[in-house]
């Protein structure tokens, strides 16, 4: 599935023309191969570099050590730990645990199956804010951008969400 930026920033309900107008112009030009903004580049080569400023403009913090701008930390680095994940203790993101442990001055509190359909997972490489649910059904690839995540994040599924009762 590949959508365009400017399908992309539609789909958020941000026009496409003042999102441009506020992207400081010292930045617009940062990859050689966007030596200007596509609008009919895929969503997810063109946000990686815009997903900063995105995430910014709406107010999303991601909160970690050494965070990168598609969300990958000190801890984890790999070209598929590019998710960042809302704990419900404290309401805020977070690049991994270990960055919440590091960093939160409490323990974190795993998301109940009650409250899978929040919105708690981001994508470091569109910026989509997806459901717990839909990140658990997901196959280790964002629905959006088809951006593969770390499988290996299932290994710490007990950190993150309380196991089904059933």
């Amino acid at each position: 599935m590949s959508m365009s930026f400017a399908a992309w920033l539609k789909k958020l309900g941000i026009d496409c023309a003042s999102y441009l107008n506020q992207i400081p112009v010292s930045t617009r030009h940062t990859h050689r191969s966007h030596q200007a903004l596509s609008l009919a580049a895929p969503a997810m080569s063109a946000c990686f570099y815009w997903v900063p400023f995105m995430l910014h403009r709406l107010g999303i913090e991601v909160l970690g050590l050494d965070v990168l701008s598609d969300t990958r930390c000190a801890h984890y680095r790999s070209p598929r730990d590019i998710i960042a994940i809302k704990f419900r203790c404290c309401d805020r993101f977070y690049a991994c645990y270990e960055c919440h442990e590091s960093m939160a001055d409490h323990r974190a509190e795993p998301w109940p199956e009650a409250e899978f359909a929040e919105r708690a997972i981001l994508c470091g490489a569109c910026g989509c804010l997806l459901t717990i649910s839909e990140y658990l059904g997901c196959n280790s690839r964002c629905p959006e951008c088809e951006a593969a995540f770390n499988p290996g994040c299932a290994n710490h599924y007990e950190l993150y969400f309380q196991k089904p009762l059933s």
